[in-house]
C-alpha cells in the first residue's frame, strides 16, 4: 500500500489516499476536480515525492 497526496499549485494538500499501486493512485489523481497543475506526490520512506504532474497542457 503506498500513501498519495494531490497538491495543487500552491502546494497545499487536495486530496490524499493509500493505493495498491501507482497505476490506481494515477487513475484516482485524474478523475479528482482540483485545478490545472496539480502535481501527484508518494510517500517514500517517509519523505513526499512528486510522482506525477498535471498533463494538461498550460493555458
Amino acid at each position: 500500500m503506498g500513501q498519495y497526496q494531490l497538491r495543487d499549485t500552491s502546494d497545499a494538500v487536495v486530496a490524499e489516499e493509500s493505493f495498491g499501486d501507482f497505476e490506481e493512485a494515477n487513475t484516482w489523481a485524474l478523475e479528482q476536480d482540483a485545478a490545472a497543475g496539480w502535481t501527484l506526490f508518494q510517500q517514500i520512506g517517509g519523505d513526499w515525492v512528486p510522482a506525477r504532474h498535471d498533463p494538461t497542457p498550460a493555458g
